[in-house]
């Protein structure tokens, strides 16, 4: 499990119930992630992450079922709803999942502590659904770590959060974790 410090964290807000009452939280990290995160007493559980505040939201909600957002937020998501039709016509390739864990490799060079880990996690889950198992998974990184240089930089290829729900929904299995074998 990752854990995050007062000091890697740009913004929390809660922007949501659960079904079951508990506040949904939306964690901004200084790096650029955004999780939706479920707190239930003193545990939390971390429902989706994405580069966009949106897609997380997005993503929650096929996690966490029925929940009840927060209305300042409808607003936002009426003016996101264009992207959102592009995730129903995106399509799970093994290329398009290696190209977004080689992005993930050379993200890694440019990222430190917590950030460095959530991007080990997205570079090995996509190659995982690249269709290599745990071990081919774990080489692939090395490998692309060594080719890739500390200043090295490119577009992300494609959003990482609408090619795992593309996944799921194409061979209708969750997507593969990318630090348990």
């Amino acid at each position: 499990m990752v854990k995050l410090t007062k000091d890697q964290i740009k913004a929390t807000e809660v922007v949501g119930k659960s079904e079951d009452g508990n506040d949904i939280v939306h964690v901004e990290t200084k790096g650029g992630l955004n999780m939706m995160v479920k707190r239930a007493g003193g545990d939390f559980r971390i429902l989706s992450q994405a580069p966009h505040r949106g897609i997380a939201r997005f993503h929650a909600n096929v996690v966490e079922k029925n929940i009840q957002w927060a209305e300042h937020l409808m607003k936002a998501e009426e003016m996101y709803k264009p992207s959102m039709e592009v995730i129903q016509v995106v399509e799970s390739t093994p290329d398009k999942h290696r190209a977004v864990a080689i992005y993930s490799s050379a993200m890694m060079n440019k990222s430190e502590g917590d950030d460095k880990l959530c991007y080990l996690e997205r570079a090995m889950s996509h190659f995982k659904a690249s269709g290599l198992d745990h071990q081919a998974a774990v080489k692939a990184v090395a490998i692309a770590q060594a080719k890739l240089q500390k200043g090295y930089t490119m577009d992300e290829p494609y959003d990482s959060e609408i090619l795992k729900i593309a996944f799921e929904r194409k061979y209708k299995k969750p997507f593969p974790n990318g630090i348990e074998g």
